[in-house]
């Protein structure tokens, strides 16, 4: 109301009632008409400021601010502390005891990844065979080789057809790349049919 011009005067008051509120006594040349302040009582901006906070907060307690935190006793985040990488023993076992949690460091890491077996194409599809999951038939997209693609399609006709001695019987004797994939597809479907006559 003083910064947009309408109040009464340009100097107030407050008062706390009996009830828990507050009233505003506007002072008209520098006096209330009420208890004329002498200079030395005069409230100050800021003791003005603290009694409407004060006031507000008997009168709505859920309005009242929140107290920061004391400098003494920092607030701790919900959730887990996680400790940087230290080099000190000692430091991180005792840290661990009270509830802390080291994450492995780059090096420990790396050597765990080292560690782990590498499983390539082949030896997921091998492992797959082994389920009883029948392998999807190869396609040769290289015009030079397309000829493969023959030996691919007769071995899954006979797979469809159940003639599983011919497919055994069947033979690629080629040593370049192309040669080992048809005498894989045809291991793996052996191994898938003999996986699936065990389930049942």
């Amino acid at each position: 109301m003083i910064d947009g011009g309408k109040a009464p005067a340009g100097e107030f008051e407050i008062k706390p009632d009996a009830d828990g509120l507050f009233t505003i006594h506007w002072l008209t040349n520098g006096t209330s008409t009420d208890n004329p302040p002498t200079a030395a009582s005069a409230p100050s901006t800021g003791a003005i400021e603290s009694e409407i906070t004060a006031a507000s907060a008997a009168a709505d307690p859920a309005s009242a601010p929140e107290p920061e935190p004391s400098p003494a006793a920092p607030a701790t985040a919900d959730t887990d502390p996680e400790l940087a990488a230290v080099e000190t023993p000692r430091l991180v076992a005792e840290l661990e005891r009270r509830g802390f949690r080291s994450p492995p460091t780059k090096r420990a890491r790396a050597s765990a990844a080292a560690t782990e077996p590498r499983r390539s194409k082949n030896a997921e599809l091998d492992a797959a065979a082994a389920r009883g999951i029948v392998p999807e038939k190869p396609d040769v997209t290289l015009h030079a080789n397309h000829h493969y693609q023959k030996r691919f399609d007769r071995l899954a006709e006979l797979a469809a057809a159940g003639d599983w001695d011919a497919v055994r019987a069947y033979e690629c004797t080629g040593v370049n790349s192309y040669a080992k994939m048809v005498r894989q597809y045809r291991d793996r479907l052996l191994a898938a049919q003999a996986a699936s006559t065990a389930v049942v």
